[in-house]
């Protein structure tokens, strides 16, 4: 099985093939992979999302329903082999995935300029795929020596903490820390900017699939039942069938759910479209971020909800978030890796609400986070790419 090399000769995002090999499959929720096929789709760019492998459609390969999003398709392929062989023969796992993606590049029947890969399981290879130019962008925490050796066949390692670039210090490929990005649809909703006291009880959001088994429940629920008067909205899917980030109802989250669907200051929104929920999360006094680190796939370094909190200008609580520690006034958090304190600090922020959501703090991180569009991404990944074209030529 040779890799295949090739060589880097175009310089923009624009005017490409490229396919976005996502972990989580197209749905209504959408982080960083989805946002990304868009905004490139939108630069007049073919982009293809490659959603995970499902041993249960018919087809081969199967063409999902319309996006809505001109240059932007869907494909699912059903394998062809078992895919738990990589936990056992990972050898032999990867030459039949190798196969697996040139049936795939058959079925396309036209060449790929750029692979992004955000998928850190399944293609120990990018070059696989002969691309032009091959991006790898883990954003969760990563675990195993395969996981890593997919940055040797990049070309260009982006990540969304230092943490994980850190693991790929031995490799001579090119890396880049850049922020988890901002979608449209909250960089145009329209912004309120509230005065206290006003009427009505203080409103916390909360945003995320609530089917995760790293929720910090307990916590959670402490801060709940301890605020009887602050009003609780969540998004996200509480039901396994509805979210397009897999996972099954775990009995502390049934356990969890059901408390939720009972409490009185508690509002169950669940899964919305990005303009529904942009617009939605305006409304907000404050946001909640309770994840157990221990359990946590991001191991409390960075999570793609922040930039969409702070782009409504309110104040954020949260458990530690390593890339923001030294923020804190984009984020007020707990600085153990423990939530003890979590459920104070969030009483006290909920008491000092006037002050740490005036209009300084308000534009500080209503500001940070307009910097951070996705589009505004790609445009530097513009410039890294044509700095990289100059060397190279």
């Amino acid at each position: 099985m040779r890799s295949l090399r090739v060589s880097v000769n175009f310089m923009e995002l624009k005017d490409k093939t490229i396919l976005v090999v996502s972990p989580q499959r197209w749905g209504k929720m959408h982080v960083a992979k989805h946002h990304y096929a868009i905004e490139l789709a939108k630069r007049g760019n073919q982009v293809i999302f490659l959603n995970p492998p499902d041993e249960g459609i018919k087809e081969a390969f199967k063409w999902d329903k319309d996006t809505g999003i001109e240059g932007l398709r869907v494909l699912t392929y059903r394998p062809y082999f078992p895919l738990n062989l990589r936990f056992h023969l990972r050898p032999v796992y990867d030459l039949l995935m190798y196969g697996q993606v040139r049936r795939l590049l058959k079925f396309l029947k036209q060449p790929l300029d750029v692979v992004w890969c955000f998928e850190p399981n399944l293609y120990s290879n990018l070059y696989w795929f002969r691309a032009k130019f091959n991006i790898y962008h883990p954003v969760d925490e990563l675990f195993y020596d395969y996981q890593i050796k997919v940055g040797r066949s990049a070309h260009l390692i982006l990540s969304v903490t230092h943490e994980i670039l850190s693991k790929f210090a031995h490799i001579t490929v090119p890396k880049q820390f850049i922020h988890h990005g901002l979608a449209e649809e909250f960089v145009h909703a329209q912004p309120v900017l509230k005065t206290y006291p006003h009427e009505g009880p203080i409103k916390v959001g909360y945003t995320g699939n609530l089917l995760r088994q790293d929720i910090d429940i307990p916590v959670f629920t402490q801060i709940i039942q301890e605020n009887p008067a602050v009003e609780f909205h969540l998004w996200g899917a509480y039901q396994a069938q509805s979210s397009n980030f897999g996972g099954d109802l775990h009995a502390d989250n049934a356990r969890f759910i059901e408390f939720l669907q009972q409490a009185p200051n508690v509002v169950l929104h669940g899964m919305v479209s990005p303009s529904i929920l942009a617009t939605a999360i305006q409304d907000m006094d404050a946001f909640l971020i309770c994840y157990d680190i221990d359990k946590d796939q991001s191991k409390g370094t960075n999570y793609h909800k922040i930039m969409e909190y702070l782009s409504t200008g309110k104040v954020i609580v949260s458990n530690r978030v390593t890339t923001y520690q030294k923020s804190p006034e984009l984020i007020n958090m707990v600085y153990d890796e423990n939530n003890t304190k979590l459920p104070l600090l969030f009483q006290k922020v909920i008491l000092d609400i006037s002050a740490l959501n005036g209009s300084i703090q308000y534009e500080e991180r209503r500001q940070f986070a307009m910097s951070n569009r996705y589009s505004t991404h790609l445009e530097e990944l513009d410039a890294i790419l044509t700095e990289k074209n100059n060397q190279t030529n």
